[in-house]
Formats: C-alpha cells, sequence, structure tokens
C-alpha cells in the first residue's frame, strides 16, 4: 500500500478528483477514479468519490495498492514476420494470437517480446504500460 498526503494547489480548485489526481500523482485518470471508488482519497479526513470536487488549501490523503505492470518477456516467435527494419523503425507482419504489447493479464506472445528475443533494441522510456510500443499503428490493406 501507498500513500501520499499533501495540500490541494490553488489550481485544482473545483476539479473532479480523478482529474486531480491524475495531474498531481501522473496516474491515468481511470486508475485515479478506482483508487477513490475504492475508499482511498479523503480531502480534510471526509472520503471522496471520483467526481466530487476539490477546494484549494485543503489537505488531501491518497491511498493505493500499485497496480501491476506488464513486463517486456523476450519469446521468440518465428511466425512474425519482419517486413522491414532500419535504425529507426521496425515494420512487423504480425500472426494471429500475438498481441502487439504485454498487457496485465495476458500470457501468451507478443510482437514487443518477439522482437526483443530477436535481438532488436526496444525503448524503454515513458510510462511503463506504453514501453516498447508505437503509437503509429497500422494496417495494410488486404492484397
Amino acid at each position: 500500500m501507498q500513500t501520499r498526503s499533501l495540500p490541494v494547489p490553488d489550481g485544482l480548485e473545483g476539479s473532479r478528483v480523478d482529474a486531480a489526481l491524475a495531474k498531481m500523482l501522473g496516474f491515468s485518470r481511470t486508475f485515479a477514479a478506482d483508487i477513490a471508488e475504492a475508499g482511498g482519497v479523503s480531502l480534510d479526513g471526509v472520503p471522496l468519490g471520483k467526481s466530487d470536487r476539490l477546494h484549494a488549501g485543503g489537505w488531501l490523503e491518497v491511498s493505493w495498492t500499485p497496480k501491476e505492470e506488464p513486463r517486456i518477456v523476450p519469446v521468440a516467435v518465428p511466425e512474425l514476420g519482419i517486413v522491414h527494419d532500419d535504425e529507426d523503425i521496425v515494420v512487423v507482419d504480425k500472426p494471429t494470437g500475438v498481441a502487439a504489447h504485454p498487457s496485465v493479464g495476458w500470457e501468451g506472445p507478443t510482437v514487443v517480446g518477439a522482437l526483443a528475443a530477436a535481438g532488436f533494441r526496444i525503448a524503454t522510456s515513458g510510462a511503463p504500460e506504453r514501453q516498447g510500443w508505437c503509437t503509429g499503428w497500422t494496417s495494410a490493406p488486404a492484397a
């Protein structure tokens, strides 16, 4: 269990709890809402829900259980086709049954894990749930 105690800054006067926690603590808004709905947020000792509003200068108490972050596990996927690669990009032909990236609860192979197993360098910057992931996935038209 992790906890944080902090004052509500003037700039968040009137903000919803979920939106304010996302800004102050770097959570996704969904995770912040889950914390509030589980009873993990109070303002000046009063429990708050996700859509309650904050007042500046109030003392915010937040308690949460950190969520499990997905990990990149290098696993060879022989069916994964490398269409193109250079120093900036890798284009793959992803087979059915292979997830694009790791996610909590998925235990099968992933494109990112297959690329790591094949020796490609995987990005490790940014939010943990986005590491190794690209934001520009597209599909080629059917032949």
